[in-house]
């Protein structure tokens, strides 16, 4: 007689399991603020980051470069690479 087993985390325990975010909204509401950043730390990367997405959305920004669907993606991506020193191996 053929019987089922189950082997999630969550049929292993009568606890109740909770789901991504009601974990991370009751961390939040018991004072544990390690999965969120201080507003000093947000409020300095906005104004790191702020000036580049002014730049990416402006006329003289970055052009997407196209590339074949499957492909390794664009032909000038291995320039780029290599002028930081990163070697892209060939796969396949």
């Amino acid at each position: 007689m053929p019987t089922g087993i189950d082997l999630t985390y969550k049929g292993s325990t009568n606890t109740k399991v909770l789901e991504l975010y009601e974990a991370l909204i009751l961390d939040a509401l018991k004072g544990d603020h390690s999965n969120f950043v201080r507003n000093d730390e947000l409020d300095a990367a906005w104004r790191i980051f702020t000036p580049n997405l002014h730049w990416i959305d402006g006329q003289n920004g970055p052009k997407p470069v196209p590339y074949l669907y499957g492909s390794r993606g664009p032909k000038e991506l291995e320039a780029f690479a290599e002028k930081y020193g990163c070697k892209c191996a060939n796969i396949g």
